[in-house]
């Protein structure tokens, strides 16, 4: 046959017709196949939303715990251990007597009350015999006390400058829980009450 007079194609006729035709869904499968489709969230959208990281097979590992420190209890008794906190707290300084007051006191124009001497003893006798007789003292009624700590050595002299740890220390002991709400002020005596080596100590009004 030439090529001319070969048959030609019909148009009506698909291409592939003689293959079999797809299956065609019926409209109860159509619906569920578009039930399906709605619950199908495409991968990009789910990076966008952050849901992979919820992904119980890409957990982030647990964070690292750092131990607890041990702390080594004290062998301190509670007396023991109420002394050094008193002695860490920061203590405020009683307040200085004012001059005109102070003078007053060193003309014998305000009377002494009472005089306690410390002159000698150790810090720890000093301290007890000073608060028993502050104590004593507010509870009489007294507003003025001498206080006598003794000079002590003067460093320039080449002495041992551990002396006079009691008229150093005397303003922190004023300050002690135990004293500071009863003293007012506190201030160097006149020469005629022993100068550098003793305080006029003034309490508080007692109510």
């Amino acid at each position: 046959m030439s090529p001319d007079k070969r048959p030609k194609a019909d148009p009506g006729k698909k291409a592939g017709s003689g293959k079999r035709a797809a299956k065609t869904l019926s409209p109860e499968d159509r619906a569920l196949w578009d039930d399906v489709r709605d619950t199908i969230e495409p991968l990009e959208a789910q990076k966008r939303s952050g849901k992979q990281d919820h992904d119980p097979e890409i957990a982030k590992p647990p964070a690292r715990r750092r131990p607890k420190k041990k702390v080594a209890p004290d062998n301190f008794t509670p007396n023991q251990r109420e002394a050094r906190q008193e002695r860490s707290a920061p203590k405020a300084i009683p307040g200085q007597i004012d001059r005109r007051a102070q003078r007053k006191i060193a003309r014998g124009q305000t009377p002494i009350d009472s005089t306690l001497d410390l002159h000698g003893m150790t810090q720890q006798q000093a301290f007890s015999r000073l608060q028993s007789h502050i104590e004593a003292a507010s509870s009489a009624g007294q507003r003025c006390i001498l206080v006598i700590t003794g000079k002590g050595a003067a460093p320039d002299r080449g002495e041992n400058t551990g002396k006079g740890v009691l008229r150093r220390n005397l303003p922190g002991w004023l300050a002690n829980q135990a004293l500071s709400g009863l003293v007012s002020g506190i201030a160097p005596a006149g020469r005629a009450h022993g100068g550098g080596g003793a305080f006029y100590v003034r309490l508080k009004k007692q109510r």
